[in-house]
């Protein structure tokens, strides 16, 4: 008798939002959830507008719940269908049905802290949103990395939702103002794009210069700002399709494994890279021609400059060279070169996906071994363990 092969029934799952919540971060959140969807071929995504939905009859059909919007009042009616629910606006963390998952806001801050700091910047300021838990996160992160270090932090804050007045009334009196009083070398962190460009804009306008009094990094990589501003601005990648993908993951290993409800920690999505642009292309530091070189070691950390190609791009002596590099870092222009090499390698260990061996070219190593080398000869430790990846790279 033949066999009659069958297919299961597709999984459906509901994504909650608002029907005016589209913006460039929701976009790569979607991607996410669609690139899980196609890689895995059995599921089927829906958008509800949890304004306008009959919830009663909504979800029939669904298989799992993920929400990018705060339930609020409609909470207990959502949990009351029985399906797992996921969400990613943090305010339902201490639910014991309801499963959050979201990017580690607290990183985030902690790495653009470390990157101001690695310029040479003294001086700090958050420009955040008070009422919001990803904004505390962030900001704890930020002066949490700047404290460490011995250093403060001036903050603005202000609400997530200001009145057509108030936000006239920020971007035309209380930005500018605050911007002027800021010391000259300030390094500003802003906890969206958007008013990462509010920012700059109060600066023209009140003639401070970004990026030499004042350095700009954003959040959320929306190029349609940052690349269209007067002055490109740089900004963090939030990894919001990493998210999305982790939420579905999450979501199809609870509808395939049940489990009883109980208190869990949040899962928490590592951050995207930091893209550099024009508003924070600067380092603090005299002489300006010393600047000028340490900008384009960074923008050339795959290359070993030696000592003499150093002098030769500044267009100084060796010992001028080496004089202000030992007064700048209380180093050698030769080991500052291996410190931000050996740090970028670091950084991609531990954020990307790339193996030892992949990084090690990249970086234009000569070979693993030697990378290997270095790496143990710097941190004291070899790369396998600031990675998953072992030397040998990945199977």
């Amino acid at each position: 008798m033949p066999t009659i092969a069958t297919t299961s029934r597709k999984k459906v799952i509901a994504i909650l939002t608002h029907a005016s919540s589209y913006e460039f971060r929701h976009a790569e959140l979607f991607n996410g959830f669609s690139q899980y969807a196609h890689e895995h071929g059995n599921f089927i995504i829906r958008h509800y507008d949890l304004s306008s939905i009959d919830i009663a009859n909504a979800f029939a059909n669904c298989d799992g719940i993920i929400a990018h919007v705060p339930l609020g009042e409609r909470t207990e009616q959502i949990k009351a269908t029985g399906l797992p629910i996921v969400d990613l606006t943090g305010e339902h963390e201490d639910d014991k049905v309801i499963i959050s998952v979201d990017v580690d806001a607290k990183r985030i801050g902690a790495i653009v802290a470390e990157k101001f700091l690695q310029r040479g910047f003294t001086s700090f300021a958050l420009f955040n949103i008070s009422d919001n838990r990803f904004g505390r996160h962030l900001a704890n992160g930020f002066t949490a990395t700047l404290e460490q270090a011995g250093h403060g932090c001036t903050t603005l804050l202000r609400r997530q939702l200001l009145t057509a007045r108030e936000e006239k009334s920020l971007t035309e009196k209380q930005l500018p103002k605050w911007a002027a009083g800021l010391p000259r070398h300030t390094a500003v962190f802003c906890h969206h794009d958007i008013m990462a460009d509010q920012l700059l804009n109060a600066c023209m306008k009140i003639g401070r210069n970004v990026p030499g009094d004042i350095a700009i990094m954003g959040l959320s990589n929306d190029v349609s700002v940052c690349s269209f501003a007067p002055i490109t601005l740089s900004s963090v990648d939030e990894n919001q399709r990493e998210l999305g993908y982790a939420a579905m993951r999450i979501l199809a290993h609870v509808i395939d494994h049940p489990v009883r409800s109980k208190k869990r920690r949040t899962f928490l999505v590592r951050p995207g890279e930091i893209y550099e642009r024009e508003s924070t292309a600067v380092y603090p530091l005299d002489p300006p021609w010393l600047a000028n070189v340490l900008l384009k070691l960074d923008e050339n950390l795959n290359r070993d400059f030696s000592t003499p190609e150093l002098a030769e791009m500044a267009c100084v002596s060796q010992s001028t060279l080496q004089t202000a590099f030992n007064k700048a870092f209380g180093m050698s222009a030769g080991k500052y070169t291996t410190s931000i090499r050996m740090r970028e390698a670091r950084r991609l260990l531990s954020t990307s996906q790339l193996s030892a061996k992949e990084i090690a070219a990249r970086m234009n190593f000569s070979s693993l071994n030697y990378f290997c080398y270095a790496y143990q000869k710097f941190y004291g430790h070899p790369p396998k363990a600031d990675s998953s990846h072992f030397c040998g790279g990945r199977n």
